[in-house]
């Protein structure tokens, strides 16, 4: 079997860290060339490699890190005798293993810090990459590996010529990545990824630098940004330098058999471990992937991090539920009204398979819990529920958005939805918008391609308290909304009366409408909702409110039985989904209302 193709059937392991082990086990000098030693300490090399492959690793990196002429040149050997020697060591070991293990060229930076300031041209860099790259596949690796790639003109020209002498050899880039958001602290990893893709890789990823947590927001990142296959490869925990001058780093073999286990869950198809892992961290890996449960087939998500644009891509129907933060209000009557509703969210998908849990932001301009800290609370008790956090432009600086907006990619919120926000309660609250919902959506667009599903507002009920003709200034507001880049849009409440003129009002967009249904538990709440959310209640929703009286069961009744009226209804004219609103933590007449699309 092929790399690619077993690539492509099952997680592969990579082997460890080589230069670090060597210092460490054979009492090596740390600032000796690494490279060298596969002329001078030809034995050591190998017993690293018959180490990894003890501890059952799939591949095994030639020992050709800095091995251009760039590096080799002050050490006075050559780069045909250091590299063909790097894949002679990796080789000879690999064919002595009871399993197929496969042998990757690596290639890594240039080294010398002058080359990285411009004193090379990009012809070159490529050139010099060249030199190495024909050593490599002349001596017969498997695969080429352009690993630790901080600097973009060097990654470009490593990839370049690697596909120039051997367009058909698998090619895996790894960049380095701090952040989880960009290359080497500059360019983002979006376009990176769309780069290489150009260039006809096989398989992206990450490797060095950081440990097996921070390595996870880079993942996302990768995963939401391509659907090539992943492969990626933290260092043992963040590195420290001591006094010496010599670089540590403790990560347990533990940490990394849990990331492998989270990598499977999340389709990465090639895991691994770079700088001052040892055998035992592959191993560990090892044993995590042998008693994991995956698919045959690697699953490879369109968008990784969003649930909610692959399901509905799909034309799957999506329940989004709204369970709003607690307003200081609640705190104050009930310090348990967090829990509650991580337990009501929880209930929603347990029960009921909810798709998405939206987080709203500032309703009615009152104060409470900001949406992110909320999302973070709720995430961990969700077990595939996607997350949708409103965004609302109030009182927002331009320092706050470029701020909230790095903390949603960093931490993995693709699902955005963009809102100008209410004005304040209190009339006497200064408050200001340097923004609208479609300058927002065209400045995310513009400063974060790709990197989010951003959804926006749909609010009708001005239109159609003007009548039937006057929606069409709202749906052309919306089209303004759409053509800043909103790819979801979320309706106001709507009731069954509306809801066929909703659907030929919209029809002609090309991107998902959900239509909100707000359940409605007394005549008052009714009343109340028509005078603050300026939503009309049409009159047999007040009529049936009436009925029900005082009586909790025959109000829970009705609202259950007008909600579900308006929900059935909206999957039977064909839209993609529902937007539940919930109110007072009643979260089993939600539930009461989803059984009427199940």
């Amino acid at each position: 079997m092929t790399f690619t193709k077993a690539m492509l059937r099952q997680p592969l392991l990579w082997d460890g860290a080589m230069g670090t082990e060597l210092a460490k086990v054979y009492g090596i000098p740390h600032d000796c060339s690494v490279e060298a030693l596969n002329l001078r300490a030809p034995d050591a090399v190998r017993m690293v490699h018959h180490s990894y492959v003890a501890a059952q690793a799939d591949l095994l990196q030639t020992n050709s890190y800095q091995a251009t002429r760039v590096a080799l040149e002050p050490q006075g050997v050559s780069v045909e005798s250091v590299n063909r020697a790097a894949v002679d060591h990796a080789r000879t070991v690999a064919n002595s293993a009871t399993r197929p293990v496969w042998v990757a060229g690596s290639l890594g930076p240039l080294g010398e810090a002058r080359y990285r300031a411009g004193i090379l041209s990009d012809q070159q860099m490529e050139a010099v990459y060249a030199e190495q790259i024909e050593v490599l596949v002349e001596a017969g690796v498997d695969l080429l590996l352009a690993e630790t790639q901080g600097d973009y003109r060097e990654l470009m020209a490593a990839i370049r010529a690697a596909r120039r002498i051997a367009p058909d050899l698998p090619l895996v880039a790894q960049v380095e990545s701090t952040d989880g958001l960009t290359m080497g602290g500059r360019i983002d990893l979006g376009l990176v990824v769309r780069e290489l893709e150009a260039l006809g890789v096989d398989a992206i990823g990450s490797n060095c630098r950081v440990g097996p947590e921070v390595m996870q927001r880079t993942a996302r990142r990768l995963l939401a940004s391509t659907d090539l296959p992943i492969s990626l490869q933290p260092n043992a925990g963040t590195v420290a330098i001591d006094y010496t001058g010599r670089m540590h780093a403790f990560g347990d073999p533990d940490d990394f058999a849990e990331f492998a286990r989270w990598s499977l869950a999340h389709g990465v198809s090639l895991i691994g471990s770079c700088c001052h892992s040892t055998p035992r961290h592959t191993a560990a890996m090892r044993d995590a992937i042998d008693h994991a449960t995956f698919d045959a087939e690697v699953p490879r998500p369109t968008w990784a991090l969003s649930r909610l644009e692959r399901r509905l891509r799909d034309g799957k129907f999506v329940t989004c539920v709204e369970i709003d933060p607690p307003t200081d209000d609640e705190y104050q009557r009930n310090p348990g009204v967090l829990q509650q509703k991580i337990d009501g969210a929880r209930y929603l998908e347990q029960q009921y398979g909810i798709d998405v849990v939206t987080i709203a932001d500032h309703t009615m301009g009152k104060p409470w819990l900001d949406p992110f800290p909320f999302a973070e609370a709720i995430r961990p008790h969700l077990q595939r529920a996607d997350l949708l956090i409103h965004y609302s432009c109030r009182n927002k600086a331009e320092t706050d958005i470029t701020g909230n907006f790095a903390s949603f990619k960093l931490y993995g919120y693709p699902n955005i939805l963009i809102i100008t926000g209410d004005p304040p309660a209190n009339p006497d609250d200064p408050s200001f918008f340097r923004f609208s919902s479609v300058k927002l959506l065209e400045r995310i667009n513009h400063e974060h391609p790709d990197s989010f599903y951003l959804a926006c507002a749909f609010d009708h009920t001005r239109g159609m308290a003007r009548g039937d003709k006057g929606i069409d200034g709202e749906v052309r507001r919306l089209e303004r909304k759409i053509a800043a880049g909103a790819r979801l849009a979320l309706t106001q409440p709507i009731f069954l009366d509306r809801l066929e003129l909703l659907r030929e009002k919209t029809a002609h967009l090309d991107v998902p409408i959900l239509p909100g249904i707000m359940p409605v538990f007394s005549l008052k709440h009714a009343e109340t909702i028509s005078q603050f959310g300026g939503i009309v209640v049409p009159d047999y929703v007040l009529a049936r409110m009436r009925e029900a009286g005082n009586d909790r069961d025959a109000k829970t009744g009705a609202a259950i039985e007008i909600a579900g009226a308006v929900a059935e209804r909206a999957q039977a004219l064909g839209f993609p989904g529902i937007y539940l609103i919930s109110s007072f933590n009643r979260y089993d007449v939600i539930g009461g209302v989803l059984e009427a699309v199940m």
